[in-house]
C-alpha cells in the first residue's frame, strides 16, 4: 500500500530533521557559550536558537502524531473496543486534520502580514520567514493526522483484528 511508504518515509525524513535541529541547537549555543567566556559571541545566536526551538517543538508534534503520543480527548475511547473504538479514532483524526489545516491557513496568512511588514528580523533575513515555521508545521501535523485516519480506516475495513 503507498500510504505506507508514504508512512515510512516521511518518519524517516521528519527524525532526520528533528537530530539536525537538535545538533544544530547544541552546536550554536556551545558556540555561544565558549564565545561568550571570551567577551565576544554570536549577535544572531539567540534569536536562531529560539526560532529552532520553535521548530523543534512542532517537529516532536509531529511524531507524536504518528507514534499516537500526543494529547488528545480520548475519554470515550478508553471506554470502548474494536471496530468500533477504531471508527472513532478515525473520526476524530479526520476532525484533527481540517483543524490544523485551517489553523495552517491562517497562520499563513498571517504570515503574509508580515510580509507586508517590510521588516528584518536580522540583517538579511526577512521577518516573515521565522513565522512560517508555524504554517509548515501544522500543515505537517494535518499530513499525519490524514495518515493516521487512512491507516486506521483500512483497518476498520478490513476488518482485522484491534
Amino acid at each position: 500500500m503507498p500510504i505506507r511508504k508514504i508512512n515510512t518515509w516521511l518518519e524517516k525524513l521528519e527524525s532526520y530533521f528533528l537530530v539536525t535541529l537538535l545538533l544544530s541547537m547544541i552546536g550554536i549555543g556551545f558556540a555561544q557559550i565558549v564565545l561568550r567566556s571570551f567577551d565576544r559571541g554570536i549577535a544572531w545566536a539567540d534569536v536562531v536558537i529560539r526560532h529552532l526551538f520553535f521548530t523543534l517543538g512542532f517537529v516532536g508534534a509531529v511524531l507524536a502524531v504518528k507514534e499516537g503520543n500526543h494529547l488528545c480527548m480520548d475519554l470515550l475511547c478508553r471506554f470502548l473496543h474494536g471496530r468500533f473504538k477504531r471508527s472513532i479514532d478515525v473520526l476524530l483524526n479526520l476532525i484533527s486534520c481540517v483543524v490544523t489545516a485551517v489553523l495552517a491557513k491562517f497562520t499563513y496568512d498571517y504570515a503574509l502580514v508580515e510580509k507586508t511588514m517590510e521588516s528584518f528580523l536580522l540583517e538579511k533575513i526577512p521577518s516573515h520567514w521565522p513565522y512560517l515555521i508555524i504554517p509548515i508545521g501544522f500543515a505537517m501535523l494535518s499530513l499525519r493526522f490524514l495518515i493516521k485516519a487512512t491507516l486506521d480506516l483500512s483497518l476498520v475495513i478490513r476488518k482485522e483484528k484491534i
